[in-house]
């Protein structure tokens, strides 16, 4: 799959002729985030050597300038291209107009930048293989436009059957006719509404069935709301409140913790700081929690079974470390929510080392801790990020989540089937493992 810091989105290989009998299931289609519903990124040919390229797309005209109005970084997610059952290929592209800044970074004269996204146009693009090459067949326009956040995120379509799901905007999604383009209906959870502050946030999934499913998120001034939307390929919609889904999860005026770097002024390195006259630890400060509301770019995954996996976190951007990993049953009741809290205990002398450095560890901290809060390390639900949840063979799930003390390498965990944390990895953040 393609991810962030790619101008290109669509590189094509010559690794021999398709073949759908591998002996394992394997299909050479790719329809959607993560390959299938699972998100277990199964493909119909073995790795091979001398491949040479065929075919270079460029999807993002504007990629220089949005490199240089973030000093030399492109911050932007690009979706995974898809191919159907006859070999079709389906990419992202940009088009409209993109203002930049002068002098870039600046954000003057506004609205410049990441501010004239409004100008953006978000298209998807079908391409047929013909003689050897990649010839253009139709091109269709949404009016999305993506959540505000330090990293564009992706704008991601999912196939079934002759359709093509693509992201539109104020929460809608667009059944489109994958022959030619055409717009067969916007489907629109919330009537006939477009609200320019509500989003759809992460990548659409179908089903075995033909149901899709995606998340929403809708700005409030201090605060944010989310759902789950379920499509069935019938065409009845369904929607349940991730707001209130989780029992015991933080409410909005709730108090949860921030890292030390959030705290007035901020303590001197290395963290954490030395504990407080009295002896007890010193902890970071606190803020509202917000709502739980679906991580920006998760893209639901649904298992064998029918049980559907997808990912929260608190909506305050200080509270990241306040996530959970949820199954839900094929009917959208809960069957479990597992936080991603209190499981870790691999911060301060173990990765990271005691000294006198910046991203050191006081000597003479507590073993264990994360010391950007002196507290068990938490998996964190990273807004930045695109990593989503595999549904595993056994029922259980994976989800790679962000850690920050660790060189910024995050977590992979696992769950088993009934929500119970089985193993961690040093690495995973920004992962959808195949």
């Amino acid at each position: 799959m393609l991810n962030r810091g790619w101008a290109l989105a669509l590189i094509c290989l010559l690794c021999g002729a398709w073949d759908d009998d591998d002996g394992g299931g394997a299909t050479c289609e790719w329809t959607q985030w993560g390959q299938s519903p699972s998100h277990d990124g199964a493909v119909c040919v073995d790795g091979q050597h001398d491949l040479r390229m065929l075919v270079r797309l460029t999807v993002d005209r504007f990629a220089a300038q949005e490199t240089a109005e973030t000093g030399g970084q492109l911050l932007v997610h690009y979706p995974a291209p898809l191919v159907d059952e006859d070999g079709n290929v389906f990419v992202m592209e940009k088009a409209g107009t993109y203002t930049s800044c002068d002098p870039p970074g600046s954000g003057q004269p506004a609205p410049c930048g990441r501010a004239s996204q409004a100008t953006e146009i978000w298209m998807q693009r079908a391409y047929e293989w013909r003689d050897g090459e990649l010839v253009p067949q139709w091109t269709f326009a949404s009016d999305w436009k993506p959540i505000p956040t330090p990293w564009e995120p992706m704008f991601q379509a999912a196939i079934a059957g002759r359709f093509i799901y693509i992201p539109g905007a104020g929460g809608t999604v667009f059944q489109v006719d994958k022959r030619n383009g055409s717009t067969v209906r916007r489907i629109n959870p919330f009537g006939t509404t477009i609200d320019p502050f509500t989003w759809v946030s992460g990548g659409i999934t179908v089903d075995g069935a033909g149901n899709i499913y995606y998340n929403v998120i809708k700005g409030e001034p201090t605060d944010a709301r989310s759902w789950l939307v379920r499509v069935s390929r019938g065409g009845s919609i369904r929607m349940i409140d991730y707001r209130t889904l989780i029992p015991g999860a933080p409410g909005p005026t709730d108090l949860c913790f921030a890292g030390f770097g959030a705290a007035r002024p901020v303590p001197a390195r290395p963290w954490p700081p030395p504990p407080q006259p009295d002896g007890s630890p010193t902890l970071p400060p606190q803020f509202p929690c917000g709502s739980q509301r679906a991580g920006v770019n998760i893209t639901p995954a649904i298992g064998r079974d029918g049980t559907i996996f997808t990912v929260t976190r608190a909506h305050n951007q200080t509270a990241s470390n306040y996530g959970y990993i949820v199954a839900l049953r094929p009917d959208l009741s809960l069957e479990w929510a597992t936080s991603l809290r209190d499981d870790l205990d691999d911060g301060c002398g173990i990765q990271v080392p005691y000294g006198p450095g910046f991203f050191d560890c006081r000597p003479g901290s507590t073993l264990g801790v994360d010391p950007t809060t002196n507290l068990p390390p938490a998996g964190q639900v990273s807004d930045i990020g695109s990593s989503s949840p595999t549904a595993l063979p056994d029922g259980g799930v994976l989800y790679g989540a962000f850690t920050g003390y660790n060189g910024f390498r995050g977590h992979l965990f696992k769950l088993d089937r009934d929500g119970h944390k089985v193993a961690s990895y040093d690495f995973g953040w920004d992962v959808t493992p195949a």
